[in-house]
């Protein structure tokens, strides 16, 4: 009896949540945001953002009406949080491209968000993190300090170079970085995960459970594998 008064609970809980959700309806709109400058994004929900290079900033967001009106346009510590005030539901794509003259070092995805980048960073220490199913695909990277946080089942895609790489995973997620050169790197895969770099002198890889790295160049390694895990160079 408490278990299907427990059931009947959770199913009312969660019509209600989907409810309360606002569902897009209706054709696409393009529309033009003047917000403040900013270094940083953090995306939330599944929202797929691109961003390039400019000489002037311009934001093109695209969405049904009732659901570009839930947009964010606040910039809170030099970073626009990419998210609505509401959850949301549609068979429609919500895109947010975003010019900028800025220099980005910092993107976060949370939830099931994709982002897109080319030679919009340059700062000397950048940061990419996901949270979620979510991806980061970054091409034309040169940092002097490389920071990536993966956790779940999202990918994070670099190409370029930095003369330090660190790298966290945790759970199911991949680093996928062949066309990634670092002089040094520290990489740490917990869970499932992979993570693929190219590195010159030196590579401090630790495993925990059945993760993989595999590296190409010729660094000095070591490396630490606790699980049915590997470390292994490209072939």
């Amino acid at each position: 009896m408490k278990t299907l008064a427990l059931l009947a609970l959770t199913t009312l809980l969660t019509t209600g949540c989907t409810m309360n959700c606002v569902q897009g309806s209706g054709p696409v709109e393009e529309r033009t945001l003047e917000i403040a400058s900013f270094s940083g994004i953090e995306v939330g929900g599944s929202i797929q953002v691109t961003l390039e290079k400019g000489s002037e900033q311009k934001i093109t967001v695209t969405a049904q009406p009732v659901l570009l009106d839930l947009l964010n346009t606040e910039v809170k510590s030099d970073v626009w949080r990419i998210r609505t005030s509401k959850c949301w539901s549609s068979d429609s794509e919500f895109t947010v491209h975003i010019v900028t003259p800025s220099l980005i070092n910092s993107i976060e995805v949370n939830g099931s968000a994709d982002v897109g980048t080319a030679d919009v960073f340059g700062s000397g220490n950048t940061r990419l993190s996901t949270s979620g199913s979510g991806t980061i695909t970054v091409a034309g990277i040169n940092e002097r300090k490389l920071d990536l946080s993966i956790s779940g089942s999202g990918a994070i895609t670099v190409r370029g170079t930095c003369s330090e790489l660190s790298a966290t995973l945790s759970g199911s997620g991949d680093l996928i970085g062949e066309e990634l050169t670092a002089n040094e790197a520290v990489l740490k895969v917990s869970g499932s995960g992979s993570a693929t770099i190219t590195a010159i002198s030196k590579l401090d890889a630790k495993v925990s459970g059945s993760g993989t790295v595999r590296y190409g160049g010729m660094p000095n390694v070591s490396s630490k594998v606790s699980g049915s895990g590997s470390v292994s160079p490209l072939q």
